[in-house]
């Protein structure tokens, strides 16, 4: 506890020494510089699941820095760590602690944009939570038991189960299609009131069409470990089409990718109208 205290009092001494933040708003770059750092005393050893891991971040930027901490004896974490050049960091008495006071450390150098933080412990959701008021972007990678702390603590939290499942998802010659059909999603009241809600908030000057990339970034700020590939599609926009509610089209100059609510719905929106009040009988 006192080296987290040590580590805090150190961060604001490099901000009264001129440290400037990059504005209110997370900065997503084209190619965002990461840091890497693996919880390996919370997450089981699996190699496969780094591998995939780290194919995921390279679609997120350049992994700068890839730290390991904990108990790195046995071979699958060796494998997998030695395959992807991790540094090992075995802190037998404190990991946790050094996986923290390194990122602070990372934290105010400014070639790091975003970090990923590979853990189900929710000792590190007041990490991640002062990674987020630096406007760095935090991404955390975890089992399903993960803590929930840690789960909204994030920006966007990724469950490495999913990883590696796009080429699966709704394979039409499957026995059992992974993919959840129109019907099956639009009975799950909850997503369709996100996918509604995201996209009318963010509906453009007022119209119907909203930018797909917008629409994602606000369910994730809603719901971070929200992944549409646990209902079976790879792709957000494939998600959307499968509930058969929404339209998506590549519009504008820039021809992104845009969705809206099928004009030919909104009358199964509207309310229905209110029986109209018996006439009252003259007094006699």
């Amino acid at each position: 506890m006192l080296r987290w205290f040590v580590v805090l009092a150190l961060a604001r001494g490099f901000q009264q020494a001129g440290f400037q933040q990059r504005g209110k708003a997370v900065v997503y770059a084209e190619n965002e510089r990461v840091a890497v750092v693996v919880d390996c005393e919370s997450v089981e050893a699996q190699g496969e699941p780094l591998d995939l891991l780290m194919v995921e971040v390279a679609q997120w930027g350049t992994a700068l820095v890839r730290r390991a901490y904990g108990d790195m004896s046995t071979a699958k974490w060796r494998r997998a760590l030695l395959d992807h050049a991790f540094t090992p960091v075995q802190d037998f008495t404190a990991p946790r602690t050094a996986l923290v006071i390194d990122c602070m450390d990372l934290l105010f150098d400014r070639d790091i944009d975003a970090f990923v933080l590979v853990s189900n412990s929710g000792g590190l959701a007041r990490l991640a939570m002062r990674i987020r008021e630096t406007d760095r972007k935090v991404v955390g990678c975890g089992e399903r038991h993960a803590s929930r702390e840690l789960v909204v603590a994030c920006h966007q939290f990724v469950y490495l189960d999913n990883l590696g499942h796009d080429l699966e998802l709704c394979d039409a010659t499957a026995e059992k299609p992974k993919c959840l059909t129109g019907a099956e999603l639009r009975q799950n009241r909850v997503l369709i009131e996100l996918l509604t809600k995201a996209v009318r908030d963010n509906a453009v000057d007022g119209g119907v069409w909203a930018t797909l990339a917008k629409v994602g970034h606000e369910i994730l700020r809603v719901l971070p470990d929200f992944d549409s590939r646990d209902f079976g599609y790879a792709k957000l926009g494939d998600l959307f089409r499968a509930t058969e509610l929404f339209e998506v089209a590549y519009r504008g100059e820039k021809r992104a990718m845009q969705v809206r609510l099928r004009p030919d719905l909104d009358l199964l929106e509207q309310p229905e109208p209110e029986p109209e009040p018996e006439p009252r009988r003259a007094m006699v």
